[in-house]
């Protein structure tokens, strides 16, 4: 610099100065700014090297060139989709590469404004606007589920989040992502269907079915239930056994779910009482095993009050039989005429025991 101006330029360069490398005493490269100021004196000429240290000046500016090469690394590495909106909302001012892949539009046709409401589902576009408007009411991240229409024709299930951006109390605009959830709504769909054909399958099973995940919350009950305890499918879907059963009962049932919810398979009587007087019911429960893991728990209550009061009937019809002083023989009405039972008076009259007597024409 200093050839240069001793070699004559140095008026340009006095006007402009120059960004030099310099050699700090550590080794270090530093970039300086330099002017040199020429001063005359009693014949001679004097020189006033000024130098600016760059070299924050140039950190900061690699950084800041870093980080938005990092930043657009991510953006369009990332598996959902990112947009940034001005602040009419409508038109993007920036877009990823997957954002583009859901659209199956080009990064110029999504920055068009008004581009990207082209392709939501006519009857979704209410409930994003909606969702837009109440999220910079609030000035909190709005998050909407709406179907979009790419440019094939395709339909596709998306999950969009989005934040409105302030500056000093002014909108500028939403930030936000846009993930692709067709498969799983898709299969939210399918289990759906697949519940509702399960419901009416078992719906006119007089047991009582229901199944709840791993953590003791209805998953499914069919029509028994719902004719049972007065409530329909939806008042039991993701509650917990604990909140549904009455107290009484809660507390018989409780150790029988603990132990099949621990994946043992359980079976037990209980009486309950109802509107008609005691029920009796013959219970089963049963733990739904994956790969070793109890993932959940089917149980069934058959209703035995009419079963049992018909064996208690024919105890009591035993036991009088039992206790006559008349023989008795039962036989069947089909050839050849087997005997089945003989009551202990009849024992006595022929001579025989029963174990005898049983088989005999």
């Amino acid at each position: 610099y200093v050839s240069d101006y001793l070699a004559g330029a140095h008026s340009e360069i006095l006007t402009r100065g120059r960004v030099i490398q310099i050699q700090h005493v550590d080794g270090r490269q530093l970039p300086v700014f330099i002017r040199i100021h020429e001063t005359k004196a009693d014949g001679d000429h004097f020189f006033t090297a000024i130098l600016e240290d760059l070299s924050s000046e140039t950190m900061l500016k690699d950084k800041l060139e870093e980080g938005a090469a990092m930043l657009h690394a991510m953006a369009e590495s990332n598996p959902s989709g990112l947009f940034i909106t001005d602040a009419s909302g409508s038109r993007n001012v920036f877009v990823n590469e997957e954002l583009c892949r859901i659209y199956e539009a080009t990064t110029q046709e999504l920055l068009l404004p008004g581009s990207w409401m082209h392709f939501i589902h006519p009857e979704d576009v209410s409930i994003v606007q909606q969702a837009m408007g109440q999220a910079m009411a609030q000035q909190s991240i709005g998050q909407v589920v709406h179907r979009v229409v790419s440019r094939s024709g395709k339909l596709r299930w998306v999950h969009v989040g989005a934040r409105p951006l302030f500056k000093l109390g002014e909108f500028q605009g939403f930030i936000g992502s846009v993930v692709d959830i067709t498969r799983y709504k898709i299969a939210e769909l399918e289990i759906a269907a697949e519940r509702e054909r399960l419901y009416e399958i078992t719906r006119m099973l007089p047991a009582s079915v229901k199944y709840f995940d791993a953590d003791g919350r209805y998953v499914f009950v069919n029509a028994a239930v719902e004719r049972t305890w007065k409530k329909s499918v939806d008042e039991f879907r993701g509650r917990h056994y604990s909140e549904m059963l009455p107290g009484s009962m809660l507390l018989i049932v409780q150790p029988y779910m603990e132990r099949a919810f621990g994946g043992e398979e359980v079976r037990f009587n209980i009486t309950l009482p109802s509107e008609a007087g005691l029920r009796h019911f013959e219970t089963t429960y049963l733990p739904h095993k994956r790969g070793g893991r109890v993932i959940g728990m089917t149980a069934s209550a058959i209703d035995i009050t009419e079963i049992r009061a018909k064996n208690d009937r024919l105890q009591v019809y035993e036991q009088m039989i039992e206790s006559m002083s008349e023989g008795v023989v039962l036989a069947s009405r089909t050839l050849p005429e087997e005997i089945h039972y003989v009551n202990p008076a009849m024992e006595r009259l022929l001579g025989r025991s029963a174990s005898e007597i049983r088989g005999q024409e």
